[in-house]
């Protein structure tokens, strides 16, 4: 279930992200470009733009995946709780990554106890009896 939440909330914000980034790309590369700080970073404006676009389309597809895999887990598929926990562990090290804020810090907590939570507890029973 936090796996839905988490993943519901990414799939929607990383599809906005990369629309608004498509729809609005001239207006956001001109922005970067007369923004002096980023002209120091060195980095050209319309790649950056590109490369933000595609940060979304590729965590909309993960996010997508996320959800799909936690309902093989909730089913009580082993091979979807351990896809689940490789992919908590993926979202919460890129999230890890991203914490200096607060937003991306939920998702660390997120992926974290999810881990925990296919584990522990009555979890492991639980797996046990759907695999019989």
């Amino acid at each position: 279930v936090v796996t839905w939440v988490f993943s519901g909330l990414a799939l929607l914000g990383s599809v906005l992200f990369a629309i608004a980034g498509s729809v609005a790309r001239d207006d956001v590369v001109a922005e970067l470009e007369q923004d002096e700080a980023f002209g120091d970073l060195g980095i050209e404006a319309p790649s950056f733009v590109d490369g933000m676009v595609a940060f979304g389309i590729v965590a909309a597809v993960l996010s997508a995946v996320a959800i799909v895999v936690a309902v093989l887990a909730f089913s009580g598929s082993q091979i979807g709780r351990i896809l689940l926990v490789v992919l908590a562990g993926v979202a919460s090290a890129i999230a890890l990554v991203g914490s200096l804020a607060v937003i991306p810090f939920l998702w660390v907590i997120a992926g974290v106890s999810t881990i925990v939570l296919l584990f522990t507890g009555g979890a492991s029973e639980w797996y046990a009896e759907r695999s019989a």
